[in-house]
């Protein structure tokens, strides 16, 4: 799936999320540019542009399009867009409910990453929660990694469905006290930059993990193959 921005063609690709028996149970959605590198340059050109909802308008209504290709081919899984904080509003709600009911997709299968780069802040409460209400997911990027702390989860956990635990907790060795504390506060986790063997431990059966040790990002015709050979839990 190839969304346009700037004038640049950019590529939608797929970072399988697995469960511990390796089974895959969702994806990550991430942008590549039609090289195949980082498109850390349009992100940062975005953003000093100030046109990061764009860029993330785009990608919904590429991911959404990209769900229902899939679906005609008996393919439903749930999808991951990450998200800066400062473009939540209930006007990129609107456009995501659109695109989704034009493309026949349910939004129980999106969840929204919400980019640990960002402070959290009041005025952003009701929109979380207006996505929730409307059966979105929505997760805390790259925990324990940069700018949150626990507590910013114990504040914010009533509207979070679920963290994300960043590479460097993994890194640190650090990943096992991160999801015992995380479930025992009822939140869904997932644990990323599993690169190695020895890092993929028996952590509890609902978590879900990804890294370059279980899948690179993929694109979506390299992801179909994955799934056909994988064991698809939803």
């Amino acid at each position: 799936m190839t969304i346009t921005f700037e004038n640049r063609k950019l590529h939608l690709v797929f970072q399988p999320k697995w469960d511990i028996r390796k089974n895959i149970v969702g994806a990550e959605v991430l942008l590549r540019t039609e090289k195949g590198s980082s498109p850390m340059e349009i992100l940062d050109k975005a953003l000093h542009q100030e046109k990061t909802v764009e860029l993330t308008r785009s990608v919904f209504i590429g991911t959404a399009k990209q769900m229902r290709m899939w679906q005609e081919k008996g393919i439903s899984i749930p999808l991951s867009v990450n998200i800066y904080v400062e473009d939540l509003s209930f006007e990129m709600l609107e456009l995501i409910e659109k695109v989704f009911h034009e493309q026949g997709i349910p939004l129980m299968f999106l969840s929204v990453e919400l980019l640990e780069n960002q402070m959290l802040y009041a005025e952003k409460r009701p929109i979380i929660q207006a996505f929730r209400d409307k059966d979105i997911e929505v997760l805390l990027d790259d925990f324990g990694g940069g700018v949150h702390t626990w507590g910013t989860i114990d504040e914010w956990q009533d509207v979070l469905d679920g963290v994300k635990i960043d590479k460097s907790v993994v890194d640190r060795g650090e990943a096992d006290a991160y999801v015992d504390l995380l479930l025992k506060k009822d939140l869904s986790v997932e644990v990323e930059g599993i690169e190695k063997e020895e890092q993929y431990k028996n952590f509890p059966s609902e978590v879900k993990l990804q890294g370059f040790y279980l899948s690179e990002p993929l694109v979506a015709e390299e992801f179909e193959k994955l799934v056909a050979q994988e064991v698809v839990t939803l």
